[in-house]
């Protein structure tokens, strides 16, 4: 897919409020895998992320009271995938991702 369609997606996901999509979208790609985590945590403190009730989830998810629409996004499995990079190499700064959970 060109680039400049990926960006047009990403930005309508964002702009109708499918958080959710949009970050998990952002995460498939590892150049912007730690934009997806940033903004993650920065709607996560906002209380703006719809999250699953099970951590085993996958990235994105939907539950049986869920609307059609509705999405969660795990933002444990998210944060773990980002740290795992520099986890070994930098434990102190992967403690403070994982401090948001």
């Amino acid at each position: 897919m060109p680039s400049r369609f990926l960006e047009r997606e990403r930005l309508i996901l964002l702009l109708t409020g499918q958080f959710e999509a949009a970050i998990e979208f952002l995460s498939r790609k590892e150049n912007l895998r730690c934009h997806a985590v940033h903004v993650a945590l920065a709607l996560h403190e906002m209380n703006l992320l719809a999250l699953p009730n099970q951590v085993q989830a996958p990235m994105l998810s939907r539950e049986d009271t869920d609307g059609e629409a509705i999405r969660r996004l795990n933002l444990t499995r998210l944060i773990l995938l980002y740290t795992r990079k520099f986890e070994a190499t930098d434990p102190c700064e992967a403690l403070h991702y994982c401090f948001f959970l």
